[in-house]
């Protein structure tokens, strides 16, 4: 069966989606949407994509289309979202799931209407290889009791960045900056590797973009987990480094730490084991080099996640990221911006 998909927002993101649906058996990629049509029709030459809309709703209403992908600005998600579900179609958005908890409190409403429909949100890091198997190596416990677990994510964005989409930097439309932006994928993967958190608290302010933006690039949390191991998160967008992102677990046996999807250090009691698990990371890194679609820091998930998508529809299960999984992230970090 030929499951026909439409991809909605031609912005930075949609040509990954167009390419990992290229590598995904008895998928055809119909229809493109921009509010910015000529967007639309430049990408749609570029992948041959034979329809090109207007807007999200006249695309929803073509009777051909399956299942489409969301990949607008984070403030149209849920609105978009909730009439594709109520269109008949199976809906995969792109991060943040929603840009407030009203917006995502509404989707998550429609989406159990419709139970027959699958509602999944991208999360695409928990499909990257090297994280995997970092949660099989915690969850076996060669660390040990899980002591300290940290984040520092260091980023550049700069003005013309904002301007190039006037979206961004805006409490109602982006819902926050570093933090709901360029921070989301990494802090769920502290909850996906470490275990969910119990509390989180933090501070955030905007020291390097008065007068061009609105929200936050910089912002620090202290979290305790369920397990009880305490975390810090140290994250910003206005950064020298133009892309930074480490992530440290450290346990009673052992620690690993990563950074930007690699193995930067990993000690242990059993040496052998040690060693073994160092080329596995190493060999990881190799393949997910290959497998990248788009920008570096996007990872190889896309691909497993779009699949993962597809196969839900085709199987008629609930996806490996369901909405209610991705709507977990965005709580927190409406928590921590005092928005929740």
């Amino acid at each position: 069966m030929t499951i026909r998909i439409g991809i909605v927002g031609c912005g930075v993101i949609a040509p990954s989606h167009l390419l990992s649906y290229s590598h995904i058996p008895g998928i055809e990629v119909v229809a493109l949407a921009d509010l910015q049509l000529d967007k639309a029709e430049k990408l749609a030459g570029e992948y041959h994509v034979p329809k090109v809309y207007a807007s999200g709703a006249e695309l929803f209403a073509d009777p051909d289309i399956d299942a489409v992908s969301i990949c607008t600005d984070h403030g149209s998600h849920s609105a978009l979202a909730i009439e594709a579900l109520r269109r008949g179609k199976h809906v995969l958005v792109e991060k943040p799931l929603a840009s407030s908890v009203p917006e995502l409190d509404a989707m998550l409403a429609e989406g159990k209407k419709h139970p027959e429909l699958v509602f999944s949100g991208v999360l695409q890091h928990r499909f990257d290889p090297v994280y995997k198997l970092a949660r099989r190596l915690i969850a076996e416990g060669i660390l040990g009791r899980l002591l300290n677990v940290s984040l520092i994510m260091q980023c550049r964005r700069d003005a013309a960045y904002y301007a190039a989409a006037p979206w961004r930097g805006k409490w109602s439309t982006e819902g926050g900056s570093v933090l709901m932006n360029q921070t989301i994928h990494f802090i769920d993967l502290l909850a996906y590797l470490a275990g969910d958190f119990a509390q989180i608290t933090g501070f955030f302010d905007n020291l390097a973009h008065q007068g061009v933006i609105e929200t936050e690039d910089v912002a620090s949390a202290a979290l305790k987990f369920q397990n009880g191991a305490l975390g810090t998160v140290l994250v910003t967008s206005a950064s020298f480094r133009d892309w930074e992102m480490t992530l440290g677990f450290h346990g009673t046996t052992g620690s690993l730490e990563l950074r930007d999807g690699k193995l930067l250090q990993f000690d242990c009691a059993d040496k052998t084991r040690m060693e073994n698990v160092q080329h596995s990371f190493a060999a990881l890194a190799d393949d997910e080099a290959k497998l990248r679609a788009g920008k570096a820091y996007y990872g190889a998930g896309h691909d497993a996640q779009l699949a993962d998508f597809v196969a839900a529809i085709r199987d008629r299960r609930l996806p490996f990221v369901p909405a209610e999984e991705a709507a977990k992230t965005v709580r927190i970090l409406q928590h921590l911006l005092k928005r929740a």
